[in-house]
């Protein structure tokens, strides 16, 4: 028997009026589940170099063991989401579609326009002054 405050939520209700809980390997989950936990942390704000934003507040909701996986904990911070959206699409690029002559070369011809190559970075979600950044990577 464990007893002990798990949830970081006030109860009103008196110890000796709580009910046990059992758990084993099978009901693990459901008893996470039912808890409704949420865990709220501020972490250093490791995506920006130049940000304004020193710490990144996290609030990630936990209903089951799988929560704590890497690709679920990324999905539940849209910084992270966001991210791996921006990279599962430059894989689809990298992919047989990345290589389909007509494809990339519809890529081209849009990149070489400058107000269909704005467009498209501003579809992307970058800003002004990009284009002079990737200039100057080349």
């Amino acid at each position: 028997l464990v007893l002990g405050d798990f949830v970081q939520r006030v109860d009103e209700r008196k110890v000796e009026n709580r009910k046990s809980i059992s758990i084993d390997k099978n009901n693990f989950d459901d008893v996470l589940a039912k808890q409704d936990l949420q865990l709220t942390l501020s972490v250093p704000n490791h995506l920006q170099r130049d940000g304004d934003v020193e710490e990144l507040a996290v609030n990630v909701s936990v209903s089951s063991m799988s929560d704590f996986n890497p690709a679920s904990l990324v999905q539940q911070v849209p910084e992270l989401k966001k991210l791996m959206e921006l990279r599962d699409a430059l894989m689809a690029l990298k992919g047989p579609l990345g290589n389909a002559p007509a494809f990339r070369k519809a890529i081209e011809n849009v990149l070489i326009n400058e107000a269909s190559r704005t467009r498209v970075l501003g579809e992307l979600g970058f800003g002004v002054g990009v284009e002079s950044d990737l200039a100057g990577q080349e």
